[in-house]
């Protein structure tokens, strides 16, 4: 009876003295240094606390939404719309943790103002692994977690944000944004939250938060990865893909436009020589990129040349207050060529710069259908209007993004950047796509875009 005693004794101890070592690796502060899809790279801190024997939860820092939305419609926010609790603008909830093969797992849901994401982390020798899924269960983050103490604020927010307004008021495409109402307003808002931010992620969202008035898209402030990192490497992967549906008909998915002309003449290679009498393009999901990636798609459907629209650039604006008639383009300067850098220095030195795309002399002559959502954007926009205008295919899915604007990075302080708009966009009959977005040939949902073509256009 006494050697039982003992060993319940010495179970006992031993299992508190594991139960305080998972609490003593979980709860705490950690600083995370993320890399994102979408946000670049975003250090922030987050409090974990153990909440039971197998639950945990995490925030950011409390009340930073009063710091960005005021009192009023932050109260108003956290109690009628269910957001910010405690006023962090990132949390994770439904925390769960467990112990597997000597390593401390732990899941969840990251909740932002931006977007949820599945929360899957490992915790080794006091150190933190996790990453972001999306719905699809794809990664759209890296994050390495530690406890160490930075001094905060983590960077001079008031000296970035100073001359990241500076940069725009100089560099945006129109003069007369800066000296609207709404532009005062957010830099004012923008220079003052600066202020109180303590790390990337509430400057970020700050930023993000107070430009809501701005209707420009391309506008963006961003702390971007070094040319070494994994973000940057994604850039040399493939961003097409092709698959054949029966003998006649064969998807090409692209998921981006920032990949280069070779790959898409490559595809396209392939499509043609095998004969495929319909070719369903797919576009749902894809942001853009780059005109280089853009223009070979269009040169190897169209049979004849055709002007894709013109951008117009802050020299236009400084001279005119008005937007040149159709029969007007023909006194700008043409580009036709899939050459990125040549059309940056256009839009730099010149007033203006029209697109005429010249078709290949080995093309695609079959039917076309271009599968659209409200995420198909930028680069991809003018492509599908220009198709649907002089009917070479057919656009079946959402409206488009509206987002079509010639955008540039240009560099800030601390690895912070703001992405501005440098060009206006108007296509070959006058009209404006930023803001207003491409509206299909068939509107369907989004997921029934694909099926729709398959039972309904192709024969």
């Amino acid at each position: 009876m006494t050697k039982i005693f003992y060993l319940f004794l010495l179970f006992s101890i031993v299992f508190k003295g594991y139960a305080q070592t998972k609490k003593d690796l979980i709860n705490g502060n950690w600083y995370f240094e993320m890399l994102h899809n979408d946000l670049g790279n975003c250090n922030f801190y987050m409090e974990f606390k153990i909440t039971s024997d197998s639950s945990f939860e995490a925030h950011t820092r409390k009340n930073v939404d009063k710091e960005i939305l005021g009192n009023l419609k932050s109260y108003l926010i956290r109690n009628l719309a269910g957001m910010f609790k405690g006023g962090s603008l990132a949390r994770v909830v439904k925390g769960k943790y467990y112990l597997k093969n000597d390593t401390l797992k732990l899941s969840g849901v990251f909740t932002n103002p931006l977007a949820n994401s599945y929360f899957e982390a490992l915790i080794i020798n006091t150190k933190m692994d996790a990453k972001l899924l999306n719905g699809k269960k794809q990664k759209v983050a890296n994050l390495s977690g530690d406890k160490k103490i930075n001094k905060q604020p983590l960077h001079n927010y008031p000296e970035i944000v100073s001359k990241a307004m500076t940069i725009s008021e100089e560099k945006i495409y129109s003069s007369s944004i800066p000296k609207s109402s709404d532009w005062k307003k957010f830099k004012s808002k923008t220079l003052n939250f600066s202020k109180h931010a303590q790390d990337d992620l509430e400057m970020i969202f700050g930023f993000f938060y107070f430009k809501r008035k701005i209707k420009i898209s391309h506008f963006a402030f961003l702390k971007m990865p070094d040319a070494n990192s994994e973000m940057v490497a994604k850039r040399k992967e493939r961003f097409t893909s092709l698959s054949e549906k029966s003998k006649s008909t064969v998807l090409l998915s692209i998921t981006s436009l920032s990949g280069s002309s070779e790959e898409i003449d490559s595809v396209f290679k392939v499509i043609i020589e095998r004969k495929y009498e319909n070719l369903i393009i797919d576009f749902r999901g894809n942001a853009g990129g780059s005109v280089e990636a853009g223009l070979p798609i269009v040169k190897n459907l169209i049979e004849k040349p055709i002007y894709g629209g013109i951008f117009l650039t802050r020299k236009w604006f400084d001279k005119n207050n008005y937007v040149p008639k159709i029969n007007e383009y023909k006194n700008f300067d043409f580009f036709s060529e899939s050459n990125f850098n040549a059309i940056i220095e256009g839009i730099h030195n010149k007033e203006g710069l029209c697109l005429k795309v010249e078709p290949n002399a080995i093309r695609f002559t079959g039917k076309v259908f271009i599968l659209t959502d409200k995420a198909t954007a930028s680069t991809c926009e003018p492509i599908v209007y220009g198709l649907k205008q002089i009917g070479r295919a057919l656009i079946v899915g959402e409206k488009t993004a509206g987002a079509m604007l010639n955008g540039e990075r240009f560099e800030v302080q601390d690895a912070y950047k703001i992405l501005l708009p440098t060009a206006d966009f108007y296509t070959s009959d006058g009209h404006r796509l930023d803001g207003i977005g491409v509206m299909p040939n068939y509107v369907t949902k989004s997921n029934e875009a694909y099926d729709f073509v398959i039972a309904n256009l192709i024969k």
